[in-house]
């Protein structure tokens, strides 16, 4: 926070961090493996292209109104909805952690077949984001089955997959053949 008179003398506060933020960001990045940004500001590409060309990996942590353009750039992109913890609660029984059956958590559709998909939701905040496989025990994401019945109304099956749209769903367990976790009581949260 800068302070500043106006014309009338009175004292003016003004918070704009970005030039603080992206020179600090240039200066660290040469002792850095990797820098996590936390905006969805447009004006931080040509920054962002700036570490990476210092050899520094640039991983973006967003909520709304993030641009096309940083998310493409970023090595990675993970929506700030479906972090756990990051936010106050889902909803639903607080007393059943993140991640376990009867929980509500926020997840995206990475998967899409006919009739049905799959959603990506974040286990455990690591510091391994990159590490999508589920099958990996060093993942921080797990692999949660929905059936197309269950999306919410305003979402078609045509969307999808897509990680633009952050679906938030109780975890029930499988049914049948499916021995994982199935998404119940669908709707979109957050998201573009």
């Amino acid at each position: 926070m800068r302070w500043y008179r106006d014309e009338r003398g009175g004292r003016v506060g003004k918070a704009n961090a970005d030039l603080d933020l992206a020179v600090d960001a240039l200066l660290q990045s040469a002792k850095l493996d990797r820098i996590l940004l936390v905006s969805g500001d447009g004006d931080f590409v040509r920054v962002v292209q700036a570490i990476q060309n210092k050899g520094c990996r640039v991983e973006v942590l967003a909520f709304r109104n993030v641009s096309g353009e940083l998310r493409r750039e970023a090595d990675m992109f993970v929506s700030g909805y479906i972090v756990p913890g990051l936010l106050s609660g889902a909803g639903g029984d607080v007393s059943i952690p993140w991640g376990e059956v009867g929980s509500r958590v926020r997840g995206y559709c990475y998967s899409h077949h006919e009739g049905y998909g799959f959603l990506r939701v974040m286990k455990s905040a690591s510091g391994r984001i990159w590490i999508t496989d589920t099958r990996r025990d060093d993942s921080p994401f797990m692999s949660v089955f929905f059936h197309d019945s269950r999306l919410p109304p305003d979402i078609s099956f045509r969307q999808l997959p897509s990680r633009n749209i952050v679906f938030e769903f109780t975890l029930a367990p499988g049914e049948g053949d499916n021995e994982g976790l199935q998404a119940v009581d669908m709707s979109v949260t957050g998201g573009e």
